[in-house]
Formats: C-alpha cells, structure tokens, sequence
C-alpha cells in the first residue's frame, strides 16, 4: 500500500516519496527480527523445528 502510494504521488524519480515504503520496510524487518528473538526464547527446539521447515521469514525465496 505504501509503494502505491508513493506510485500515486506521481514523482517515482523523486526520493521524498519512497521515505514512506522505506519505514515501512526497515519497521517489518526490526519487528520480525523482535519476534523471531521472542518466539525463540518462548518455544526453544520446537521454535528452531519450525525455523527448519520454514527457511524464509517474510517474502519467500527473498528473505
């Protein structure tokens, strides 16, 4: 939504508008990192289980 938005603002070769997506982006990837730490203190072997069968943490084959 955020990469729409700055799509929609009509200047994509500006830097100003993907400020937006870029605090999103940098928010979800300080969140996983947060839960992922969190979840793994909680759940121990059954968390590193679940972190062998799902290799990626947010965007398959990206990351």
């Amino acid at each position: 939504m955020a990469i729409g938005l700055a799509l929609a603002l009509g200047r994509p070769s500006e830097p100003a508008p993907w400020l937006y997506p870029l605090y999103y982006v940098l928010l979800l990837g300080l969140r996983e990192r947060d839960d992922d730490r969190r979840c793994a203190a909680k759940y121990g072997e059954l968390w590193e289980r679940y972190r062998e069968r799902v290799p990626w943490r947010i965007v398959p084959r990206l990351y």
